[in-house]
């Protein structure tokens, strides 16, 4: 159950800076 929930983390983390990086990239 831990390594799930770790996983799901890891993906919303991931997500969430994609999203960052993709602001930052229209920004530019």
């Amino acid at each position: 159950m831990e390594a799930t929930e770790n996983e799901i983390m890891t993906v919303q983390e991931v997500a969430q800076y994609l999203r960052l990086a993709e602001a930052t990239v229209y920004k530019l």
